[in-house]
């Protein structure tokens, strides 16, 4: 029988798994937010493109057997997190650019 503590723990090896792989997806947007030009907030938002990444992602979700609605929430919630970030790195390209 598993208890909840076991699944709680499997849910902490899950995030520590989330942690790594957005770690990651970071050093990406910094790179990105730098190759940009600079102090263009709409190079930086690109609207478009995160209307088809959310797209993309509920579509993803559904076939894994996640809520699509729950996907499309955290990926709002990323994509706005992971925006405000790159924006900040385009502007300051003095320290950013080489």
């Amino acid at each position: 029988m598993t208890s909840i503590q076991n699944l709680r723990n499997q849910i902490d090896q899950l995030d520590h798994q989330l942690l790594v792989l957005l770690a990651q997806r970071q050093q990406i947007v910094e790179k990105i937010g730098q190759l940009k030009p600079i102090n263009s907030q709409a190079a930086v938002t690109a609207p478009d493109r995160v209307k088809q990444v959310l797209l993309n992602r509920q579509q993803e979700a559904e076939k894994l057997g996640l809520s699509p609605d729950v996907a499309l929430a955290i990926w709002q919630t990323m994509i706005e997190a992971f925006t405000a970030l790159e924006l900040k790195i385009n502007s300051n390209h003095d320290l950013n650019r080489k």
